[in-house]
């Protein structure tokens, strides 16, 4: 059995929209993410270092459990954030 053929890989994350425009507004301007990307099929962003692909869908299904997130060094210094101004912790 082979192993670790993609240990050394970078991971590419996934999540979905119905509202591209909303979606590069929150992951661009709220979360201050670069844009890599845009087409009818996707936009992609570039999360530290992580691709963060935005796929546009027809429907969407929201998952119950949490799909994304970051490693933060003070998650209360991070809400508080003047830049933040309690958007983070927010479903979108």
């Amino acid at each position: 059995m082979r192993t670790g053929i993609l240990r050394s890989r970078q991971i590419v994350a996934f999540v979905a929209t119905t509202a591209p425009a909303r979606a590069k507004n929150f992951y661009a301007e709220t979360l201050g993410l670069r844009l890599i990307s845009e087409d009818t099929f996707a936009l992609v962003f570039d999360a530290g270092g992580t691709t963060l692909r935005v796929a546009i869908v027809r429907e969407l299904h929201p998952a119950e459990y949490t799909i994304l997130g970051w490693i933060v060094d003070d998650i209360g210094h991070t809400i508080r954030d003047p830049g933040a101004a309690g958007r983070l912790i927010a479903a979108f």
